[in-house]
């Protein structure tokens, strides 16, 4: 059950930084340098806790090996 909650997190935030890179095309072509910024700086927060949760799969899988 845990795996699966973490596997949902981890969708949610690969969705969001899906509409992340398509609002950061938006506020480049508006040449918006505020909301740039903010969408980047979210982007680079989850991009980071992705990582994260990857990391201890791929340890994991790498010690089945």
């Amino acid at each position: 059950a845990e795996q699966c909650v973490s596997t949902f997190r981890l969708m949610k935030i690969e969705q969001r930084i899906e509409e992340l890179r398509r609002e950061l095309v938006m506020a480049e072509r508006e040449q918006d340098l505020e909301k740039l910024s903010r969408l980047s700086a979210e982007q680079i927060q989850l991009s980071a806790q992705r990582q994260g949760m990857l990391q201890p799969q791929t340890e994991a899988a790498s010690r089945v090996r």
